[in-house]
């Protein structure tokens, strides 16, 4: 049952762990209450997180998700330096060759965060997508 699932914690240290982390979290979807479409989303949306912190980072990058009441929240947090972004609201232009991750994890989550850690200790970033069954 849902009540049981645990948090998921996944620490990666470069670009090959990213395929690990995407398998991890799609094991731990299936033991959370969503919709399939749902959880492909979920993944989705982490994994470019997790390829953004990955590029930052100086040592690591950590991805964690947990089931709230009504959502599933996943953090990626990075110890590089901390750089302010902001979500884009448009798609970026064809032409660009980046620029697309940020954009596709606001279509493809509810609510997203992104914010520097105190102390200049990194960046993490937040979404919460409501469970659909």
């Amino acid at each position: 049952m849902a009540e049981k699932v645990g948090t998921l914690r996944i620490t990666l240290e470069d670009m090959a762990g990213l395929p690990e982390a995407r398998h991890s979290l799609a094991a731990w979807l299936e033991h959370v209450p969503v919709a399939d479409h749902v959880a492909a989303d979920l993944v989705t949306a982490a994994g470019e997180l997790c390829a953004n912190a990955v590029r930052a980072a100086t040592t690591s990058a950590e991805l964690t998700a947990r089931l709230e009441p009504h959502s599933v929240v996943v953090e990626v947090i990075d110890d590089g330096t901390p750089v302010e972004i902001e979500l884009p609201e448009e798609p970026p232009p064809a032409h660009m060759e980046s620029g697309r991750g940020l954009y596709l994890v606001r279509q493809l989550v509810d609510v997203l965060w992104i914010r520097q850690l105190p102390g200049g200790r990194g960046t993490k970033a937040s979404f919460a997508r409501r469970l659909e069954v």
